[in-house]
């Protein structure tokens, strides 16, 4: 996700110029394989990147007392906060601090940043800049599963375990499925932001787009972040040793991963495919599963909440 916001930012990583452009991909390519190029590649883009969201944010802000941009900032936060306040909601009920849910939704939003500078320069590295729906269908599943998988699942996963896991208040299974889905709420929040931002030049005309992408960023990250909670929840009082802990961690962190990847590789193959309707119904059907998934878990686990619960020593 965070990949296609930078093209749509930058031009510098948008598709390559006409006339030659596949000669010249493959020559950046050749020649970012040298670490020296590799260097100035990363300093070039990361400083290209903020430079250009700079300027959009600078004439996105000037315009923030218009209906337009109030509009689309709350399109763009709706369903990451319409989940917020469903995770508060179960909180309540049980009577337990919210400080967390805040906290942890900040550092959510937070972790953009360093996962953007990290996937930049390494995407470019890589493949070029080159647009992901151009690929053929293996190297598809490849990108997603490594830049929208692995380095973004990993970071909400390193919040989780640094910023929650031993804190007292994170004394229920349920607790880690909640500030699970808290993490990915924030990190969709801002992740949605930074896409209007690039869209500031025709916001009423990508209404729909922006409104569409920021109930699939959300449900993403929603339901990532539950399953790397889940198994958090389930690591610190069901885990047993810390063997069997660190087993089911990695178990989570692994699932969310392949869940990210397989989402991102579906509508990157929905987008090579000119939106093939029976790939769109695939996508939701996997979208529902993982939905069922979600909420079946945090139903069982609502019941071992019943029992009071020591602080595991891990």
């Amino acid at each position: 996700m965070i990949c296609y916001i930078i093209k749509g930012i930058n031009p510098v990583l948008s598709d390559p110029p006409a006339g030659g452009s596949e000669e010249q991909t493959n020559l950046l390519f050749a020649r970012s394989l040298d670490n020296k190029s590799y260097y100035e590649i990363s300093q070039n883009n990361n400083r290209y990147f903020m430079n250009d969201l700079m300027v959009s944010l600078k004439d996105f802000i000037y315009t923030a007392n218009s209906y337009q941009t109030i509009i689309v900032v709350l399109v763009a936060g709706f369903f990451s906060f319409l989940w917020l306040f469903f995770c508060w909601l179960i909180e309540d009920k049980n009577k337990e601090p919210k400080k967390q849910l805040v906290r942890l939704f900040f550092w959510g939003a937070f972790i953009v940043i360093p996962v953007a500078l990290i996937t930049v320069p390494l995407k470019y590295l890589l493949f070029g800049g080159r647009d992901p729906v151009t690929f053929p269908i293996w190297l598809i599943f490849i990108n997603a599963i490594l830049f929208y998988g692995l380095i973004e699942e990993y970071a909400k996963y390193a919040v989780l375990s640094d910023k929650i896991y031993y804190h007292l208040d994170f004394n229920r299974p349920r607790d880690g499925m909640i500030y699970g889905m808290v993490i990915g709420l924030g990190f969709a929040f801002v992740e949605n932001i930074l896409y209007s931002v690039a869209l500031s030049a025709n916001l009423w005309e990508n209404l729909n787009l922006l409104t569409i992408r920021s109930f699939a960023s959300a449900s993403t990250h929603f339901l990532a972040g539950g399953i790397i909670g889940y198994f958090m929840g389930q690591a610190k009082f069901l885990g047993g040793n810390k063997k069997g802990s660190n087993r089911l961690i990695l178990k989570g962190l692994f699932l969310a991963i392949i869940f990210h990847g397989f989402y991102n590789s579906l509508l990157l193959i929905i987008g090579k495919n000119n939106g093939n309707v029976w790939l769109i119904v695939v996508w939701a059907l996997y979208i529902i599963g993982v939905y069922y998934f979600i909420f079946k878990n945090l139903r069982k686990i609502q019941k071992l909440d019943q029992h009071k619960l020591r602080l595991p020593k891990i």
